[in-house]
């Protein structure tokens, strides 16, 4: 019996013994989890702090740029920096702490040394293992060139893991170029939908993300383990558009000077080139809230509207080809107005009245008789009317390389529930029917490409680096909009919309324009027809030979001017002679040759810095004059002997570049302050510079030239 009470004593103890150790292990478990400290944290935050996963890395997306070489939209790398007060040992730490202190204060311009001091041996005596470079708390971005410079500091040269300076990066998108086409290069945030080029190529330019192993720290953030990726980025490749900055410009320029002169809503501007489709500019703007503008939306591809009048182009097509009447056919239009069932149709003026010809009438834009000559030849067979639009390809969408372009809405006699007896004659005249400006630029740049309707589109290639991966080439709309001699006749109807009709006051004394002119009542969905205006106008130039396209429509002008003529053809004519212009001046110095040297056998040498002319002439061991003390020159070779003249370089006078290599008249403009557009060639010599010579740089309103490379 004794023996059995000992085991159960024994028992006892051992199960007493056991529970009181289980007992001392949780509560010394317990302790360490949240008594315990680390870097004055417990274990417990400690290790939330210190976790490791796989994180995505994002690639840096490729860049936009113009079809010659300017860059439109670009991911510029910006870093963050924090420091690890306790990854230095003692001994790197201390020894250069006042040097770190000192370069800190010098960089950043912030805290002085003595103050970075004391804050760096505070964090490492505090066990921080992140706080903010500069020592200030707040966040600071810094480019890549300034981290390079920050990385030779002392102790951070030793790099991450001894010097303890971490390093994040993070891409922004800039652009160049401003609000330069914003919408239509558009952007790509997580909140919102993708627009523009920056949304319909996304893929292209995102690239393909990589991924690295990541710890998460007490503040929440994460930093890179080392520098190995698990899987390494890919990176994002380059879209090429068509758009021409230059041209771009002007658009602009000429399209926010109108639209804020009549107070209107908004307006767009688009020119495209003939032959292509290429769309060289596009212009949006619109009226915020606050009155002030800005490119809120993309009218010009995004938002369709009755267009009035210079939907008569079609119409006259239409009512050519078929047969239905020739241009020196006449029409009464009676007293300019005339009844379709229960409703009016007015023409805008009353100047005209009585039998005037075909000709006239599209001239002078009168509803009256296009509306008569459409009605009666077609309301018997208004199939075969739509069948002429599709033709033209006006029921289907232009499929620019945009997101939300919506497809044409014109009505077909079969919609019973839609098509009554006035719709025709309405159609006819650019009502009961909507299109976006791209697609009736398209229908007129079909005219202009003699009746070949090319697709609009507005990027040239995809590339990687300098490979190309993807080349975009214009594509046909329509082979086909109508025949030869229908082409023929109403370029000649469009060319007379401007010498003897309603745009006569947009006539060019330097090129012919050819274009339509179209005012059309805005309507409000169920308010119906409201007492606002859009005002367009569509055409092309020079009429003879045409090179590019353009719309211009404005909407909603509030200082009582509200008619295409005076409101939108206006804003036509700038951006006709101004682009015509440089592209006359750049031809002719294009085609310029280099005369043929007497002598072949003494080369040709550029003008530019002298030291540099010289050294040329002297390594081909030819004799040349040695007593121009100038720093610039030109020299030239008459005869069997070089000779070189003073090209002088004054301050706050305009140099002359021509004849230097790209190099050197970048140089010498740059420094002046100018802000230099290139144009022509990639290689060669200066041809043409915009500002003349010799001119005083004060008396410039504005520091831009442009020079032409052949």
């Amino acid at each position: 019996m004794n023996i059995k009470k000992e085991i159960i004593y024994r028992a006892y103890v051992a199960f007493f013994l056991i529970i009181t150790l289980s007992l001392v292990i949780v509560f010394k478990i317990f302790q360490i989890q949240y008594f315990e400290k680390i870097e004055n944290k417990s274990w417990k935050e400690y290790a939330e702090g210190r976790i490791s996963a796989e994180r995505p890395i994002p690639a840096n997306r490729g860049n936009i740029y113009t079809e010659d070489g300017h860059l439109l939209a670009a991911s510029y790398p910006e870093f963050r920096l924090n420091f690890d007060a306790v990854a230095p040992n003692n001994r790197d730490f201390y020894k250069n702490l006042d040097s770190l202190a000192f370069s800190l204060s010098s960089f950043f311009g912030i805290n002085s040394p003595k103050v970075n001091a004391k804050k760096l041996v505070a964090a490492r005596k505090q066990g921080k293992r992140y706080i903010k470079v500069p020592l200030t708390g707040r966040t600071t971005y810094i480019t890549y060139p300034k981290l390079q410079k920050i990385k030779k500091f002392p102790l951070y040269r030793l790099g991450q893991f001894k010097g303890g300076l971490i390093v994040s990066q993070f891409n922004r998108r800039k652009k160049p170029f401003g609000r330069l086409a914003e919408r239509t290069i558009g952007y790509v945030r997580d909140t919102t939908t993708a627009v523009g080029l920056e949304g319909y190529y996304d893929q292209m330019l995102g690239g393909i993300d990589g991924k690295r192993f990541e710890q998460k720290i007490a503040s929440g953030d994460w930093i890179p383990v080392n520098d190995d990726y698990i899987i390494k980025p890919q990176n994002g490749k380059d879209v090429i558009t068509t758009i021409d900055t230059y041209v771009q410009d002007i658009v602009d320029n000429a399209l926010n000077k109108m639209v804020k002169k009549q107070g209107a809503h908004h307006g767009c501007a688009v020119v495209m080139e003939v032959k292509t489709g290429k769309i060289r500019a596009i212009s949006n703007i619109g009226m915020r809230g606050d009155s002030t503008y800005y490119e809120i939306f993309n009218y010009a591809i995004g938002e369709d509207t009755e267009p009035g009048s210079t939907m008569k182009l079609a119409s006259i097509i239409a009512a050519i080809e078929t047969g239905a009447v020739r241009v020196d056919d006449t029409i009464d239009i009676k007293n300019g107005a005339i009844q379709y069932y229960d409703k009016v149709m007015k023409d805008s003026d009353n100047k005209h009245k009585g039998i005037i010809s075909v000709k006239k009438a599209f001239e002078i834009s009168s509803n009256v008789a296009i509306s008569r000559i459409i009605f009666e030849n077609f309301n018997k067979t208004p199939e075969k009317f739509i069948a002429c639009l599709d033709r033209m390809g006006l029921t289907e969408m232009t499929n620019v390389d945009i997101k939300g372009e919506p497809k044409p809405y014109i009505k077909v006699p079969k919609d019973k529930k839609n098509w009554t007896g006035i719709t025709l004659p309405w159609m006819s005249v650019g009502y009961e029917l909507s299109l976006t400006p791209l697609q009736i630029l398209t229908l007129y740049n079909g005219v202009a490409n003699d009746g070949v309707s090319m697709k609009p589109f507005l990027v040239s290639s995809v590339n990687d680096g300098d490979k190309i991966i993807e080349e975009i080439q214009p594509r046909v709309h329509r082979h086909e909009m109508c025949s030869k001699s229908t082409i023929k006749i109403v370029k000649k109807l469009l060319e007379g919309v401007v010498e003897n009709g309603t745009a006569r006051n947009i006539k060019s004394e330097h090129f012919k324009i050819a274009g339509k002119t179209g005012t059309a009542k805005i309507a409000r969905q169920k308010q119906g027809y409201t007492k606002s205006y859009q005002a367009s106008f569509a055409g092309y130039f020079p009429a003879d030979k045409p090179i590019y396209s353009c719309i211009v429509v404005i909407n909603s002008p509030s200082k009582g001017d509200y008619y295409g003529s005076s409101v939108a053809a206006p804003v036509f004519k700038e951006i006709a002679e101004k682009v015509y212009a440089r592209k006359v001046v750049i031809d002719q110095f294009l085609a310029y040759q280099e005369p043929e040297q007497k002598f072949r056998h003494i080369p040709y040498v550029k003008a530019g810095k002298k030291e540099d002319v010289l050294s040329v002439y002297k390594d081909l061991k030819i004799k040349y004059p040695k007593d121009e003390t100038t720093e610039w020159v030109k020299p030239i070779s008459p005869d069997k002997t070089i000779k070189i003249f003073n090209n002088p370089v004054y301050n706050n006078i305009v140099p002359n570049v021509r004849d230097m290599c790209l190099k050197d008249a970048l140089f010498l403009l740059e420094n002046c302050g100018f802000s230099v557009q290139i144009s022509g060639k990639k290689k060669g010599k200066v041809r043409f510079q915009s500002v003349q010579p010799g001119r005083k740089l004060e008396l410039l309103k504005n520091p831009e030239i442009e020079i032409i490379i052949s």
